[in-house]
């Protein structure tokens, strides 16, 4: 920790970082937005529709015609229906047919139902009568019709009136505005989404972005390493690796031989807070990266998660145990990987590992490899996990320390750097690991 403000800031929300967080969800958003949409569309088709009754009838009105002294014929009164339309309206009229009805009904609860049209070129009036209550619409209806056969009869006497249908009663299912209350169902559920991923983001205690590491570490990031597919490469030797992923590691590389605070440094382990934050991964991808122009040796010592065998694609039945407890020595146990990178595996993991990495046959180890090595990279275990990471970080002349994104939470990546800085370790810097292309800018050359 040379040369660095140790005071650690506080937790630092920025709105903008928070803002990115939520749209980067937004296929979760939309989802949620349509399932409260289609559940708004069941439960509306459910508990919303309205089931009414309609009893209507057809009357026929006609009355004398005339033949003038051209020998036209016409209607007596041309405005007959027209005249019994507005009559049928009227408070008296509807009044008088709610009377008939014996239900207490009055003028306005009538009106409110009820429906008189004139049927184009005929002589005939269709009139509708609508309500929730079947017994209610039929009484309705009838006293409707009595009360016009009683009014047109004595409307004129050359009028004759007959009605042409019978009452006929019909249930009508109708859900009402369905379509607006589905609308407003996907904007409430936008809108309650939206709010459920902002406040998860105010909630989300791991660093989520380079800056919020810098801004609260006070650290130098010395590796800034993209999130690849799952399928991806994660070898920087591979053709087909991600550029930004190889361009990451070259940094890296070059940071550890050319950076001003890194001199003399030659033995350098890589661990983390907790397990699974891609330790073994920047210890095997910085080895290779180094060995492109350096002699180095990379050293197994993760015995809670060894992952270096998976990575390489290597086997081997020697390891670092062989040497601490057998009678091997350091070109036994070597796996030559290339002409510039050797591999010591764990070996047998069915030992005391306290006692393997406390052990002066280790010093001697690291000793002899300086001497035959340019760099020497050392996968250690978690910190909070293991108490063997906490005593190789003696052992070695720098440390770095892997933060995966959105992964471990702030504060125990706080306890980890105090760790370190109570136990004596050089922590050079931090490897911010995995972080998403959306909220974390990765350049490459053609971009």
């Amino acid at each position: 920790c040379k040369g660095r403000d140790k005071t650690m800031e506080p937790e630092i929300l920025r709105f903008g970082d928070i803002m990115k967080g939520c749209i980067k969800r937004w296929k979760w958003i939309l989802g949620f937005a349509i399932f409260t949409s289609i559940l708004a569309g069941i439960l509306l088709g459910k508990f919303n529709e309205d089931i009414n009754y309609e009893g209507n009838f057809k009357v026929l009105i006609k009355s004398d015609v005339v033949i003038n002294s051209n020998g036209v014929v016409s209607k007596k009164d041309p405005n007959l229906i027209q005249n019994i339309i507005e009559l049928m309206k009227t408070r008296d009229f509807l009044n008088n047919a709610a009377k008939r009805t014996n239900l207490n009904l009055n003028y306005q609860q009538i009106v409110s139902g009820i429906t008189i049209q004139s049927i184009d070129r005929s002589d005939f009036i269709q009139v509708k009568y609508t309500s929730l209550d079947n017994d209610k619409t039929n009484k309705v209806i009838n006293a409707i019709k009595d009360e016009l056969l009683d009014i047109a009869n004595d409307y004129d006497e050359d009028i004759v009136t007959s009605i042409e249908e019978s009452i006929q009663i019909s249930e009508i299912r109708e859900s009402s505005n369905n379509k607006k209350l589905i609308v407003l169902g996907f904007i409430g559920g936008l809108g309650l989404a939206f709010i459920a991923v902002f406040v998860l983001e105010c909630l989300n205690k791991t660093f989520k972005t380079k800056g919020e590491v810098y801004r609260e570490l006070k650290l130098p990031i010395i590796a800034d390493i993209p999130k690849i597919k799952k399928s991806g490469y994660k070898l920087v030797s591979n053709n087909k690796v991600d550029t930004g992923f190889n361009n990451a590691f070259n940094s890296l590389a070059a940071e550890i031989k050319y950076g001003k605070n890194n001199k003399g440094i030659k033995s350098i382990s890589v661990t983390s807070s907790i397990k699974g934050e891609g330790t073994s991964t920047v210890a095997v991808n910085l080895a290779l990266a180094l060995s492109n122009s350096n002699k180095v040796l990379l050293i197994d010592g993760n015995y809670e998660n060894s992952q270096i065998e998976k990575l390489l694609d290597i086997n081997s039945n020697l390891g670092l145990t062989d040497i601490i407890y057998g009678n091997k020595k350091l070109e036994d146990v070597l796996i030559n990987k290339s002409s510039t990178l050797d591999v010591i595996t764990t070996g047998d993991t069915n030992i005391n590992v306290i006692a393997l990495v406390d052990s002066n046959k280790l010093d001697d180890l690291l000793k002899d490899a300086h001497s035959k090595y340019d760099y020497i990279v050392l996968d250690t275990p978690a910190i909070q996990a293991s108490s063997e990471s906490k005593i190789l970080l003696r052992k070695v002349d720098g440390s770095i320390l892997v933060i995966r994104a959105e992964s471990t939470k702030k504060d125990i990546v706080k306890s980890s750097i105090k760790d370190i800085e109570n136990l004596g370790g050089n922590l050079i810097g931090v490897s911010f690991n995995f972080g998403d292309r959306f909220r974390n800018k990765y350049y490459t050359y053609r971009k």
